[in-house]
């Protein structure tokens, strides 16, 4: 996600295993499910590689939740179910009293959680279980687990505020003003979560580069530092 795995690198089972200290075969198990989500490609006699993750990919996710949460919460707001937008006003008060919390990431976890919730009051089934598939998709869940978005509580108290009218809008049965408030919301997620990846793999490529320095001057350095008689031997 943050572009430490190089597209096209190989994953080494064995030294994977070590490195999150478990099995083979537990770890197998986790690569054959990254390969159905597309995260890396399964060779024969060759092993497990990274695939590419282009920004514009995670983009395209983004905006296929976006477009099927606007349609949840269409849904929601022509026919509402009281008992819904009861819970849905709770997880917004839920937001409003997280505003002062530093923890950007509980942040974004309680927005999915609220999102869901309009997915499943739309009363459509396979709306609401599509989006929390791709909510439970690995690129999502991984990502979300870094701060990329609501770090301020500027953009918290905002959130909450929008959220707000959203809930207003579903109790109105105003359709339009609830897809649109929603609409902000996710969009200035989106794109506030894709400019701190963007930054974030530009560190990643930075610290790559600045460790490849690092490891060509210690090689020069050991050269100079060879005996001349070593070195006369290497050149014969």
């Amino acid at each position: 996600m943050a572009g430490r795995r190089k597209p096209g690198e190989r994953l080494v089972e064995l030294d994977l295993a070590r490195e999150l200290s478990v099995n083979r075969a537990l770890l197998r198990e986790a690569l054959h499910i990254l390969e159905r989500q597309h995260l890396v490609d399964l060779q024969a006699r060759r092993g497990a590689y990274v695939r590419p993750l282009s920004l514009k990919w995670i983009t395209d996710l983004f905006n296929v939740l976006i477009a099927l949460s606007l349609y949840a919460v269409r849904e929601m707001a022509t026919a509402p179910v009281e008992s819904y937008i009861d819970t849905l006003e709770r997880r917004a008060d839920e937001l409003s009293d997280m505003i002062d919390n530093p923890d950007p990431v509980a942040f974004a976890l309680s927005m999915t959680k609220t999102v869901q919730l309009i997915a499943r009051g739309s009363g459509n089934e396979v709306l609401d279980e599509t989006l929390l598939n791709l909510a439970n998709h690995s690129v999502w869940s991984t990502m979300w687990k870094a701060p990329l978005d609501y770090r301020t509580r500027h953009i918290r108290r905002e959130t909450a505020r929008q959220m707000k009218r959203v809930v207003e809008a579903i109790r109105r049965h105003d359709c339009n003003a609830a897809v649109v408030n929603l609409g902000q919301v996710l969009e200035d997620d989106r794109n506030r979560a894709i400019a701190s990846l963007a930054e974030l793999r530009q560190q990643t490529e930075e610290m790559a580069a600045l460790a490849s320095l690092r490891q060509a001057a210690r090689e020069m350095a050991a050269r100079e530092s060879m005996p001349v008689k070593e070195v006369s031997a290497k050149h014969r």
